[in-house]
């Protein structure tokens, strides 16, 4: 349904995995539909602003397991779960980007060299706020440089708890 059937591309015959079922592949089919559809949509994003002066910034929701390797299940699991942060890994890992245009990183050089340099920064949705705050020029009591993810600032130590209280990077050690 997240896709127009003119725009599809994958169907059961491009999973050859032989212990998913057909109904299991058609997920993954869809799955990999939508996401392609997506892309598609971001694509046509990009080129409205390329030639502006603009920024785009794109953060997935969530992520889903669709059947990995480890998983032999479509969606997102629960609490209630087993915990193991693994498993957990297709949903905390979710797509996030930033994009500038040619006029935007000429203007904003040091914005354009600061995202460049973070690309490795260890973010959560948790502190966008603080991008968004620091990009928009906003000035308040509430920003934290140490959660902007592009300051020179960002704590890349600080724990990431998912689930309340589980330290994501040392979890994913294990």
């Amino acid at each position: 349904m997240r896709c127009k059937d003119e725009m599809k591309k994958f169907g059961i015959k491009d999973y050859p995995r032989r212990d998913l079922t057909d109904d299991e592949k058609q997920t993954i089919a869809d799955y990999d539909n939508a996401t392609l559809y997506n892309d598609i949509v971001l694509s046509r994003i990009v080129e409205l602003f390329r030639k502006k002066e603009a920024i785009v910034i794109y953060l997935s929701d969530h992520g889903e397991d669709c059947y990995g390797k480890d998983a032999q299940m479509a969606g997102r699991l629960t609490e209630t779960e087993q915990i193991d942060i693994k498993k957990y890994h297709e949903e905390f890992e979710i797509p996030f980007w930033i994009w500038c245009s040619p006029a935007y990183r000429q203007k904003h050089h040091k914005i354009f060299m600061e995202t460049l340099k973070a690309r490795n920064n260890k973010f959560m949705t948790d502190d966008l706020p603080h991008l968004l705050f620091y990009l928009a020029g906003i000035k308040t009591k509430d920003y934290q440089r140490e959660r902007n993810l592009i300051s020179p600032h960002f704590n890349n130590a600080r724990h990431r708890l998912v689930l309340q209280n589980i330290d994501y990077d040392r979890a994913l050690m294990r």
